[in-house]
């Protein structure tokens, strides 16, 4: 079931993405056990991504939750008290782990 969230959401991130002259972006994913329900889960993620300045932050089902920060596109998808945070673009590790440490 994991790898189905993360493929489906890792899916959506990338198809955001302009196609790139010098290849492919860095992408890098991360699963994170929660604390928090569903509805906190979201939350979180939400207010992580406003907090380090994303922007175009939406919601999908309530079960993911996408946003742009400059070179990255990023998607957190949420099931029960678990995250799974994408990242693609020019950095994605450094970023990923900052969203990381929110939950």
């Amino acid at each position: 079931m994991l790898n189905k969230i993360v493929f489906s959401v890792a899916a959506v991130v990338l198809s955001t993405l302009p196609a790139a002259a010098e290849g492919v972006p860095g992408l890098a994913w991360r699963y994170v056990p929660t604390g928090y329900g569903q509805l906190g889960c979201i939350q979180r993620a939400e207010s992580k991504l406003y907090q380090i300045g994303a922007t175009n932050v939406s919601r999908n089902n309530n079960v993911n939750v996408f946003g742009n920060l400059t070179n990255e596109k990023i998607g957190i998808s949420c099931r029960g008290s678990e995250a799974v945070i994408i990242v693609a673009g020019d950095d994605p590790f450094t970023v990923r782990d900052e969203l990381y440490k929110a939950f």
